[in-house]
């Protein structure tokens, strides 16, 4: 392979990024302009103009010291600018439901009101609400997103740790993608709920490595926790989980069982509270509601497999990537069929903003040229200090490659 080639799955990858995005940029501009199509083709075509020059940028040339000065810099630039940003739009003018949903949530918990009961029908398990709440009391939920946005550039930072230039990549793709700009404008927490799951699954890859039973305990139940924030979290952790457990079939039961107790603690109080309006209107109808049948099964299938298949950690993150991309769109085209494209795209016959799911498994996902990546790909295994002062570690590491 040339220097300056790229992988067919990064191709993919870089595809499905542009696509998502143009979408969003026709979506929005069709409410503002009589000239969508010609707008959102110029966007397409500066996208992968940018792209192209991106690959073609050479190293830094400064020292490991001099870039991670620059990279966390810019990184707190960033969070200032996108808060600034973000208090230039004041939410209760616009109209995007999750903002209005999260809010009137906490603050009806918060006064003793059963929280599910509220008139703009919050759809999230409970979980997810829990994790708003320190931003909450911050006094503006729009806090979540610049966390989640400095967390998420602090998982790139460790995933690309000895390729600098690709780090600002993408970041700079993250930062440049309207799907991005509008969770921060609209303190929407799509991208807040998967990058706080990915930090969770960046600590397990940690984690996983020892066989602790408080460690695995403790990780069960946090990740129960996570599961009860969206269904879809559930696909992710079919890929994830069956990776690294398919061959400890009583390690993989153990934990499984401390991820059900997670979830199911996160219910009770709102069983217990009113069960009939919960079951009814709460989280699993509304959820439920957003995917046929048909199309659920298919996706566990389709994690399952990648799960049996895929013997790479960076295979396993692209693969949710297209299965997440792929379940969005399924649902979205169901939906045109249904209702015509204007009134899905343009009207609220789908929420587009669904594909944000996508963005960060396919940014963290992303090699570009001059990548050396490990055999294993996960985040400890890029830096080859960190297994040199764990040589258990790396033992577990050289075992797990032969299997492989």
């Amino acid at each position: 392979m040339r220097e300056n080639s790229i992988s067919i799955p990064d191709i993919c990858a870089l595809t499905i990024y542009e696509l998502i995005n143009v979408l969003f940029v026709y979506k929005y501009t069709s409410r503002i302009s009589s000239q969508p199509v010609p707008i959102s083709l110029l966007y397409l075509i500066v996208a992968t103009l940018f792209i192209l020059l991106l690959f073609r940028r050479a190293e830094f040339g400064l020292s490991l010291r001099a870039e991670n000065i620059i990279y966390f810099s810019t990184i707190t630039f960033l969070a200032i600018l996108f808060t600034f940003l973000m208090f230039q739009f004041d939410p209760q003018k616009i109209r995007v439901g999750r903002y209005p949903a999260m809010h009137d949530w906490i603050t009806r918990l918060f006064n003793c009101e059963f929280p599910y009961a509220s008139r703009v029908k919050p759809s999230g398990f409970p979980f997810l609400f829990v994790m708003a709440m320190p931003f909450y009391l911050l006094g503006d939920l729009g806090f979540f997103q610049i966390f989640s946005f400095i967390v998420f550039a602090v998982l790139i930072h460790l995933r690309h740790h000895q390729d600098s230039t690709n780090r600002f990549r993408c970041l700079f793709l993250l930062i440049t993608a309207p799907i991005f700009l509008y969770e921060i404008v609209v303190r929407s927490d799509l991208f807040s709920n998967i990058v706080m799951l990915m930090l969770y699954l960046a600590i397990f890859e940690t984690l996983s490595q020892k066989e602790d039973g408080v460690n695995l305990f403790v990780v069960g139940i946090v990740g129960g926790l996570l599961l009860s924030t969206r269904g879809i979290v559930l696909l992710i952790y079919i890929a994830f989980f069956g990776y690294f457990f398919r061959r400890r079939i009583i390690h993989d039961g153990l934990f499984l069982i401390y991820v059900l107790v997670g979830f199911i603690l996160t219910l009770v109080p709102f069983l217990i509270w009113d069960w009939i309006y919960f079951i009814n209107f709460g989280p699993f109808s509304i959820q439920l509601a957003q995917i046929p049948s048909w199309l659920l099964i298919l996706a566990i299938a389709s994690s399952t497999y990648c799960a049996l298949n895929i013997r790479s950690l960076k295979g396993i993150y692209s693969s949710v990537s297209l299965i997440l991309f792929g379940v969005v769109c399924m649902a979205f085209l169901i939906r045109a069929l249904d209702y015509g494209w204007h009134k899905t795209v343009v009207g609220n016959g789908f929420d587009v903003s669904y594909f944000c799911f996508t963005l960060p498994f396919l940014l963290i996902a992303l090699d570009f040229p001059k990548r050396k990546l490990s055999s294993s790909g996960d985040f400890l295994a890029i830096h080859p200090a960190r297994n040199e002062a764990h040589p258990n570690l790396a033992k577990d590491n050289t075992s797990q490659n032969k299997r492989t």
